[in-house]
């Protein structure tokens, strides 16, 4: 029985075939792992395309990771970042993230806050891999192939922000708040998903490490409005 790759649509030859965890297995903790004996779903993927996400997987775990330790999962993912600490093959990453802390904040008018540490991080890395997994969850959920090219919206969720700059986007948020949290696993990653009857377009709430919330919306494959018909013209 012939495989297709959900992440770029294509057959997979036996000899490129790997298997991608979703999400990433190295969001969970290694002694959680073997603590709760975990079974992720996976889904067939090429070699090749599954690592062109590794160093960004890689950087999402570090980066992310170290914003906080407030949760019981995250101090395990602290735990699992400490291993890493001396080995040269990580030493850069770790740099590239410990630059990510600015010991200098600012208020919009321009005054330092005190006392204050902000951790900044690579939207376009973070929000790359985010989107691989909402890609991941459809094709579980729908067994159809989301392309990477599709039109969607990602944000980082933080309450101390104007969430979204669209009261559409605000009413979508709050639709997919009420669907069914769904995950085996919640404390480390979990995930509400909402369409609307004509399945037109998709929204996602993203949950890793109870900690870090994104949104996701995006149109479904093959549509027809007018943005999506113009991109593929």
């Amino acid at each position: 029985m012939q495989e297709t790759c959900y992440l770029c649509g294509r057959i997979i030859d036996k000899k490129d075939r790997d298997v991608d965890h979703i999400p990433a297995k190295q969001f969970f903790p290694s002694d959680y792992i073997k603590k709760e004996n975990v079974q992720l779903i996976t889904r067939p993927t090429h070699k090749s395309c599954n690592k062109t996400f590794q160093k960004d997987e890689d950087y999402f775990k570090l980066s992310m990771g170290a914003a906080a330790n407030d949760t019981p999962v995250l101090k395990a993912i602290w735990k699992d970042m400490a291993r890493q600490v001396g080995k040269v093959k990580t030493r850069r990453l770790r740099l590239m993230v410990f630059s990510e802390f600015k010991k200098e904040v600012r208020t919009q008018s321009g005054l330092i806050i005190p006392g204050i540490v902000a951790k900044t991080f690579d939207k376009k890395r973070i929000f790359r891999i985010i989107w691989k997994v909402t890609r991941g969850l459809f094709y579980i959920q729908f067994s159809q192939i989301l392309p990477a090219s599709t039109e969607h919206f990602i944000s980082y969720v933080q309450r101390s922000e104007s969430m979204f700059s669209m009261d559409l986007l605000k009413y979508l948020f709050s639709l997919t708040l009420r669907e069914k949290e769904l995950g085996d696993h919640k404390e480390v990653f979990s995930y509400r998903y909402f369409f609307t009857e004509k399945r037109d377009f998709h929204s996602w709430i993203i949950l890793l490490w109870s900690r870090h919330p994104f949104f996701v919306f995006h149109h479904i494959p093959n549509c027809n409005c007018d943005r999506c018909s113009h991109n593929n013209m």
